[in-house]
């Protein structure tokens, strides 16, 4: 653009007065540009050799021309190449609220939140970059990484239905997502949705049939459809596999448990309790296949032990006192079988087959 003066324009007052008035505009707009090149040419200058004195620098380019984009992403870019990860978010979280159409504040306040853990901020911040840069690859990227980070978040908090909704949408974005299909899969299980668990679980294994840990996650649906046989075929996989897997082996054990093959049943869950000595309900089976074999004693001592690791759950409780009674121990059957009675009347709630799944990291 060009400006001209011309002798009318000059002669008359008040066009003469706007005329000063621009002049001065300009003027000053071009000083305060010069100014702030020099400012940022001092910082690309002290960069070379020292970057604690740029850094200090663009921070004064910052505070000197805050209207202006330049020194905020001269910053980022600096903390980026330092790695100094929490200060590239504070500047770019500034820069994101003064310059909302610039797209790398988006993605580096979104990657840096979920960095920290915080998932949904990442969520909330990288979907709305990719709502309007829907072609930048680099949203979808990361996008899929924070419904992965807050996904496995509330799977492991236990807020299940939830989860599924972050996994959901994070295939939608990548379908072919593997980690998020098995964590789906165990939210599904954890959310008594078997038959969906189980095409979930089919899914992967017809994407990778070599997936770790896929033919345990099938059997264990397969299981809770109460599709014994087919289940034991496939833990069967799983163990020859990874023979001491106790939760195979555990889950294995309760297929056989239900179909009345008591000595594979036996088998089965005294490998899982070596591995899951914990597990109230592998301890609890386990003593009640010592109790059809006649190893009472053995028995008495699991449902013991299984009550201790469970004090709520009434099954061990009760079977305590019927094995008392059966032995001529009336008066310490009686005070298990009240004991048993009240906990009952609780209605205490319990997940099928006592275990519940979290996240699996990808």
């Amino acid at each position: 653009m060009a400006f001209l003066i011309t002798p009318r324009v000059l002669g008359h007052e008040g066009n003469g007065m706007m005329f000063m008035e621009s002049l001065l505009a300009l003027l000053l707009f071009v000083g305060l540009q010069q100014t702030l090149d020099e400012c940022l040419h001092s910082a690309d200058t002290a960069g070379r050799n020292d970057p604690v004195g740029a850094e200090r620098r663009l921070q004064e380019c910052l505070e000197q021309y805050p209207e202006n984009i330049t020194p905020y992403l001269r910053l980022c870019a600096l903390y980026q190449k330092e790695a100094k990860f929490a200060e590239l978010y504070e500047v770019a979280l500034k820069g994101l609220k003064r310059f909302p159409d610039e797209r790398r504040f988006y993605l580096a306040v979104g990657v840096q939140a979920g960095r920290e853990g915080r998932c949904s901020q990442a969520v909330d911040v990288l979907s709305a970059g990719y709502e309007r840069w829907p072609e930048d690859p680099g949203f979808r990227k990361y996008l899929v990484d924070a419904y992965q980070c807050r996904g496995m978040h509330r799977l492991d908090k236990g807020d299940n239905g939830e989860a599924v909704k972050d996994f959901t949408r994070l295939l939608e974005l990548d379908p072919n997502n593997i980690s998020a299909l098995l964590n789906l899969g165990r939210a599904q299980h954890n959310m008594q949705r078997s038959s969906d668990a189980l095409k979930t679980f089919d899914r992967i294994a017809a994407l990778d049939p070599y997936t770790p840990l896929i033919h345990f996650h099938r059997g264990v649906a397969l299981y809770s459809l109460g599709l014994f046989d087919e289940s034991i075929e496939t833990l069967n996989r799983q163990i020859a596999i990874l023979p001491t897997h106790a939760k195979s082996h555990y889950f294995r054990g309760l297929a056989h448990y239900y179909k009345g093959a008591w000595q594979e049943a036996l088998e089965d869950l005294t490998i899982a309790v070596e591995g899951l000595p914990h597990s109230s309900d592998a301890v609890f089976r386990l003593g009640r296949c010592m109790e059809h074999f006649g190893r009472f004693k053995e028995a008495e001592d699991a449902f013991i032990r299984s009550s201790r690791l469970n004090p709520g759950d009434v099954r061990p409780v009760y079977a305590l006192g019927y094995l008392m009674a059966r032995s001529g121990r009336n008066d310490e059957a009686e005070k298990f079988l009240n004991r048993a009675i009240e906990l009952y009347e609780k209605k205490i709630s319990r997940h099928p087959a006592g275990m519940s799944f979290q996240s699996i990291k990808p």
